[in-house]
């Protein structure tokens, strides 16, 4: 009984640390039956061959990670991973610290095991320990429930409150909770916004980051970066909705509309949702561009099959490489796409245009030319300071040509540094809080621009309507024109509730907690 001594005392471990979780009754039940004695070694032999695939389907349900289905499903996509990329991955599901505790609980195991009965001790461990350490857990969570409660008391309330609720809802509680909002969000249409021909012009310059949420900054501390001071206006409680590449840009391309299932993403829509082509009827004819080729998991067919983004992107084959991606294909640099698209915005006789520029400067797995991949984490800081640096330095290009332009600066989604229990650094299967709120910005460049000495902040709940309902505002009537205040388009903006869907997945907020679904399971609280 030496290996299921192993198995169990491993999973203790890992449980006590919380690494992963440790569903009694199926743990009880298959050591039961592998301790219980049989005397006929055909019969042991036959509950080994039936107990050992059990133990591993067993394990995996313990811990947090994705449905295997939904694993399954994603698979495909790392057939483009470098061998270098696979091997970094692999290399963070080890922990090394965890690794050398598992080892030293095996060693002490074999020392100990021929005077003490560890299968009595791992049964009496079951159903003495583990009910105790979780209602520990539990009551933990109720004191730390009761402490944000009482610390918020005073705070004003919004429609999506902050303030967690005594105790988690129940499984069905949260189910009507998210067919109530999806059904609410499909009745809000903006409106096509009407440009006044004698209105001060200005273009309007949409640069969509992959990877960056304000977790990611905090994680590398760079929290308050010098381009965020000087925006002129902030959103603090942004969602992406998704934390994948191609349905976070399809829900920018259809923000116009309410926030859509995953599934509804990538079916016939109103035509009204689309926000560069109401830009386009508003007098800013649509310009694209990207530093990349646009191929890995369809991006650029996304975007013009559900995005209905129809302009073609600019050549960039003869910008400098910047980037290798995980996949080994060259990133252009940003700063240089955007020059070279910035020349031929001046050559065009249009008062008005509106760029969608597309970067994937910070996604993992990239790393410099003539290096392989191995650290990607690593330089993502200096990857970040760059692009910030890059995006600052173009708007400096704009405003010295004398024009006027709207930079809006809106991540995908994060890059999941951090990493969590569910999940490891970079994985991005569950569409949690820390990669999915992300930090929105708009800037306007311009001479004749009063900036604020700070940031306008949008601090409600907010998402891709918010930010259409911004640019239609100015679209109307031009940031630029005498006495109008960035402020002036904050009024009534709409507020939307945290919801994150990668199909598969979705993370929910409700009454200040999150819960997690995965398809044919129950809602649960998500364990950040």
């Amino acid at each position: 009984m030496s290996a299921w001594n192993i198995y169990f005392i491993a999973k203790f471990i890992l449980y006590f640390g919380n690494f992963i979780d440790f569903h009694l009754l199926p743990n009880l039940l298959l050591a039961i039956s592998v301790y219980f004695p049989l005397k006929a070694l055909r019969w042991r032999q036959a509950r080994l061959i039936v107990a050992i695939p059990c133990a591993i389907a067993l394990f995996y349900h313990d811990t947090w990670f994705p449905p295997v289905g939904r694993v399954l499903s994603q698979a495909g996509y790392m057939n483009s991973f470098s061998p270098a990329y696979m091997l970094e991955l692999a290399g963070r599901l080890v922990n090394l610290n965890l690794l050398a505790v598992l080892i030293t609980g095996a060693l002490i195991y074999w020392i100990v095991r021929r005077w003490l009965r560890i299968s009595a001790f791992v049964i009496a461990t079951m159903v003495t320990i583990v009910p105790a350490w979780s209602l520990r857990d539990h009551l933990a969570a109720l004191a730390t429930t009761h402490s944000a409660r009482a610390g918020q008391a005073t705070a004003v309330q919004t429609s999506d409150d902050n303030t967690p609720s005594a105790s988690a809802a129940d499984s069905a509680t949260i189910e009507a909770a998210s067919k109530r909002f999806f059904t609410s969000e499909k009745n809000r249409v903006l409106a096509t916004p009407q440009a006044n021909p004698s209105d001060v012009p200005f273009d309007i310059i949409v640069i969509q980051v992959c990877s960056l949420a304000w977790d990611d900054m905090k994680f590398v501390n760079l929290e308050q970066p010098a381009l965020f001071g000087k925006f002129d206006l902030l959103f603090t409680q942004f969602s992406s909705g998704a934390s994948y590449s191609g349905p976070a840009a399809i829900r920018l391309m259809r923000s116009s509309c309410g926030q859509m299932s995953h599934k509804d993403l990538y079916g016939a829509t109103n035509p009204g949702c689309f926000l560069f082509q109401n830009l386009d009827q508003a007098g800013f004819p649509t310009q694209f561009a990207m530093n990349h080729d646009g191929h890995f998991g369809r991006f650029l067919d996304d975007l013009r099959q559900h995005g209905n983004l129809n302009a073609s992107p600019i050549e960039i084959n003869d910008t400098s490489v910047y980037l290798k991606a995980f996949d080994d294909t060259p990133i252009r640099d940003d700063y240089a796409v955007l020059e070279k698209w910035w020349k031929s915005r001046l050559a065009l006789p249009n008062p008005r245009v509106a760029l969608y520029y597309n970067t994937i400067s910070l996604h993992d797995g990239n790393h410099y030319p003539g290096t392989s991949t191995g650290d990607s984490v690593k330089i993502y800081r200096p990857r970040l300071e760059k692009l910030l640096s890059d995006i600052d330095k173009f708007s400096h290009l704009v405003e010295a040509s004398g024009r006027n332009a709207a930079l809006v600066f809106v991540p995908e989604h994060g890059a999941a540094l951090r990493g969590d229990k569910m999940q490891i650094s970079g994985l991005r299967e569950i569409p949690a809080p820390s990669i999915s709120l992300i930090p929105v910005g708009v800037r306007l460049l311009g001479k004749q621009v009063n900036h604020g000495s700070s940031p306008v902040l949008v601090d409600t709940p907010s998402s891709y309507l918010a930010l259409a309902q911004l640019l239609y505002g100015m679209a109307a009537k031009s940031p630029f024109a005498d006495s109008v205040k960035i402020s002036d388009y904050t009024h009534g903006l709409a507020r939307t509730q945290f919801a994150s869907d990668n199909g598969g997945i979705m993370v929910f907020k409700y009454q200040g907690r999150y819960y997690l679904h995965n398809t044919g399971e129950d809602w649960q609280e998500y364990r950040q």
